[in-house]
C-alpha cells in the first residue's frame, strides 16, 4: 500500500476517516489486523497520539477490537450494532411531531409486512404468547401506560415471528418513539377497543395462519 498522508490540522480525526474508508474498500476486512501504531503514523503522517485517539474512538463504535498484547483487529459487526450506529435512539426521539407521525407511517407498512410473513412462520410458543398479551390489554382498556407495553411486546412478538432479523431491527428500532406517539393518540379511550379489535383480528390470522391477513394489518394506534 502506498503512503496516505493527511493534513497535519486533521489529527484523529483524519485516522479515523482513513481507517472507516480502508475498510470500506476492502482493504481491511473482520478479523484482519491493523498496522502498529507506529506504521499507521507513519503512513498517515501524524503523531502516534493521535493515532491511538483514533483507533480508541473506532473502538467505541464497535468497528475495531484493541487487544493488548496481539494488536487491533476489525471486528465483524452484527445486525443490530450495525443499525444501531446507524441511527442513534437520540436522533428519533427528538424528532418533532410531524415527522414522528410519518415515521409511525412507515411502521404500519413495515408491520403489515411482519404480519404476512409471521402468518406462515409464527410457533405455537409465540402465538400463545400473542395470546396472553391479548388477555392483558384487555384488562388494561383503562390504563393507557399498561396497555402501551403489552401493545408494543405485542409487535414485538410478531416481528420475531416473522423470521426476518433485518424487518425485525427495523421495527425495533422505531418502537424508541412508540411511547410519545402513543401519548398523542391514545387520549380517547375508545382508541384503545379499537386497538384492542384490531390486534384480536390479527391474532386469529395469524393463529390460522391465513395468507392475507386483515386489511389493514398494522394497529390503528
Amino acid at each position: 500500500m502506498g503512503l496516505d498522508k493527511v493534513r497535519k490540522t486533521s489529527l484523529s480525526d483524519a485516522v479515523t476517516d482513513s481507517v472507516i474508508a480502508w475498510i470500506r474498500e476492502g482493504r481491511y476486512r473482520a478479523g484482519d489486523r491493523l498496522p502498529t501504531e507506529r506504521e499507521l503514523a507513519e503512513r498517515l503522517g501524524v503523531g502516534r497520539t493521535s493515532v491511538r485517539e483514533g483507533l480508541r474512538f473506532l473502538e467505541k463504535l464497535g468497528i475495531l477490537e484493541i487487544r493488548q498484547g496481539t494488536g487491533t483487529m476489525v471486528r465483524s459487526l452484527s445486525l443490530g450494532e450495525v443499525f444501531d450506529h446507524l441511527v442513534p435512539v437520540q436522533t428519533i426521539i427528538d424528532l418533532p411531531d410531524r415527522d414522528v407521525r410519518h415515521i409511525m407511517h412507515v411502521r404500519r407498512v413495515l408491520e403489515a409486512e411482519s404480519a404476512q410473513l409471521a402468518a406462515q412462520h409464527a410457533t405455537e410458543r409465540q402465538l400463545g404468547r400473542l395470546d396472553e398479551l391479548l388477555d392483558g390489554m384487555a384488562a388494561s382498556l383503562e390504563r393507557p401506560r399498561d396497555y402501551l407495553e403489552m401493545d408494543l411486546e405485542f409487535h414485538v412478538v410478531v416481528a420475531e415471528a416473522a423470521a426476518n432479523p433485518v424487518l425485525a431491527h427495523l421495527i425495533d428500532l422505531i418502537r424508541t418513539i412508540y411511547t410519545r406517539y402513543f401519548e398523542i393518540v391514545l387520549r380517547d379511550p375508545d382508541m384503545n377497543r379499537t386497538s384492542l379489535d384490531f390486534h384480536r383480528k390479527l391474532y386469529a390470522a395469524l393463529r390460522d395462519h391465513d395468507p392475507k391477513p386483515p386489511a389493514s394489518t398494522s394497529s390503528p394506534t
